[in-house]
Parts: structure tokens; C-alpha cells; sequence
């Protein structure tokens, strides 16, 4: 079940990524481009770091169970996708 988790969270990623950098011309002005694309880059190691954390501390707080963990997985993708939605 875990091996089906992690491949899913890798085909979210591999179809959500390109279309990250993608969108940013459509949404700032040239001006505005270098900015955004800062904000993004930050954002987006902020949330792998802050994943890897929450990640041992979801692990801990259920030791004998991958049952946790998984829910967490698959609520920050549902949770990713709900909002990716709303960009028009």
C-alpha cells in the first residue's frame, strides 16, 4: 500500500511541476517574473523541509503503524489538488 502511495505522490508531483513554472508568464508581469519565480523556488524547498520534519514527527506519533502516515500523505495531496484547482 505504501509502494502505491509514494508512486501516486511521484505522478502528482511529475504532472504538477511542470505546469508550477509554467503559469507564472500568465500571472505576472514581466517585471514582476524574477519575484515571483523567488517566491516559488522558496515556497517549495520551505515545504520540503517542513514535509521531512513532519514527516518523523506523524512517524512518531504512530511507531507500530503506517496507517498515520499514509492518511497524512494522501490528505496533503487531496488538500494540494483541491487548491490547484481553483487557479484559473
Amino acid at each position: 500500500g505504501m509502494l502505491v502511495v509514494l508512486f501516486l505522490m511521484g505522478a502528482q508531483t511529475s504532472v504538477f511541476s511542470p505546469s508550477k513554472y509554467g503559469i507564472l508568464p500568465e500571472i505576472l508581469r514581466e517585471s514582476d517574473l524574477s519575484r515571483g519565480n523567488g517566491y516559488l523556488e522558496f515556497w517549495t524547498f520551505a515545504g520540503i523541509i517542513a514535509g521531512t520534519v513532519l514527516g518523523g514527527i506523524v512517524k512518531t506519533l504512530s511507531p507500530d503503524s503506517y496507517l498515520l502516515p499514509g492518511l497524512a500523505v494522501v490528505a496533503v495531496a487531496a488538500i494540494g489538488l483541491f487548491f490547484s484547482l481553483s487557479v484559473e
